[in-house]
């Protein structure tokens, strides 16, 4: 990748990032210049239900829409490390959690949320590392993208049994969970909701879900037949029930140490391992016909590789930054290798071809496939050919 590639790359990140931060700064400015006639304490919406004083006090607010019902949207003056929110403000029910309202609060421990409220907005909680318990009411319908992100001390979390949604990377980086529990409203998760969960061990959805299903600790959507999240002791069984790995199902997860992908599945997802630093050994069934980018980048422990010969693609960085891979056994039936497939993997000495060098050169390979690879031979059936490292220079 050439230097001003990698820069405008950096800068698209850098821009965005920049962007949802202003958004969540500008909110709540928006807030605090409204809140010098809207916004009281919780104290006085407490003295006005006639209720003791027991809600944190402080709390930022907006009207919703409706006009009779409020949203809170930040933190404020509150300085404590138990929140609990207000059923009420003005004497109208608090029905949301707005977008990034207590993004960044690592000194909260733990949080109750009023039986009033019904959703979770974006990024509500995101990286407050320090909580560690939190109490979500039935009435909850939905949880927004990256709710709970980051919430690393957090070690239980019971989903209620109103919910319907949970956004993509909801609970992304909560390290510390260690089981999770699918209620059978839920009809929609997005992409990544546990990844990087390491600690996650035992996943269940509750009986009667008429999207989702788990088994052997997989959680599985019965529809398509894709394994949508995985954990360090997930067991996928030739059953049928699985006939793809979805995308980044068991990424960050640290814990998996070996795992066997049986002839059931046809298709292994974006990310799909990725960052399974823990994994030495896996097995790819001969059902498998293309594996997705970055399958398993940065999965550091992984020695060697075969791919069945029923594949015929390998994506984008499949296996980039393997840096332990040493040896890789590639079927003729594989007609394209994309972009930095074995980019980053040092130690690669050796890559075994079960066709002649014709048809080896005949594949479809990015142009920066091998780069900064070990000094590699590949074996051919009707001879080798030597290659050398490449690196990148920039």
């Amino acid at each position: 990748m050439k230097k001003t590639g990698k820069i405008v790359v950096l800068a698209i990140i850098f821009l965005l990032s920049l962007t949802l931060s202003m958004a969540c700064k500008n909110k709540n400015k928006t807030s605090e210049s409204v809140g010098g006639s809207n916004s009281v304490s919780a104290t006085e919406s407490i003295s006005e239900s006639g209720s003791e004083n027991k809600y944190s006090e402080g709390l930022e607010y907006e009207l919703n829409s409706d006009g009779n019902s409020y949203t809170v949207v930040g933190i404020g003056s509150f300085n404590g490390t138990e929140l609990n929110i207000p059923e009420e403000y003005h004497g109208m029910p608090v029905t949301s959690i707005g977008v990034c309202a207590f993004e960044d609060c690592g000194e909260l421990t733990s949080i109750i949320i009023p039986d009033s409220m019904t959703s979770i907005g974006l990024r509500a909680f995101k990286d407050c590392g320090g909580l560690s318990n939190i109490t979500i009411p039935d009435s909850v319908i939905s949880i927004g993208v990256s709710a709970f992100e980051n919430c690393s001390d957090l070690m239980n979390i019971a989903i209620p049994d109103g919910v319907e949604s949970v956004g993509d990377g909801a609970f992304y980086g909560c390290g510390g969970l260690t089981r999770i529990t699918i209620p059978k409203r839920v009809t929609s998760l997005g992409g990544g909701v546990f990844a990087d969960c390491a600690g996650l061990e035992s996943i269940t959805v509750v009986k009667g879900n008429i999207k989702y299903v788990d088994k052997d600790n997989c959680l599985i959507e019965i529809g398509t037949s894709t394994l949508i999240v995985g954990c360090k002791k997930s067991v996928i069984q030739n059953d049928g029930s699985v006939t793809s790995i979805g995308n980044s199902a068991f990424e960050y997860c640290s814990g998996l140490t070996s795992v066997t992908i049986p002839d059931s599945v046809t298709s292994i997802g974006v990310s799909a391992f990725e960052a399974c630093s823990g994994l030495t050994s896996v097995t790819i069934g001969n059902g498998v016909t293309s594996v997705g980018d970055r399958a398993f980048l940065w999965c550091d422990w992984l020695t060697n590789i075969t791919i069945p010969d029923s594949v015929v693609s390998m994506g984008d960085s499949a296996f980039s930054q393997c840096r332990g891979l040493t040896s890789v056994k590639i079927p003729d039936s594989v007609i394209s290798i994309r972009e930095w497939v074995f980019f980053g993997c040092g130690e690669l000495t050796s890559i075994e071809f079960e066709g002649t060098t014709t048809q080896w050169k005949s594949i479809s390979k990015g142009a920066n496939w091998n780069y900064d690879t070990g000094n590699y031979t590949i074996h051919c059936t009707d001879g080798d050919i030597k290659s050398h490292n490449v690196i990148i220079i920039i």
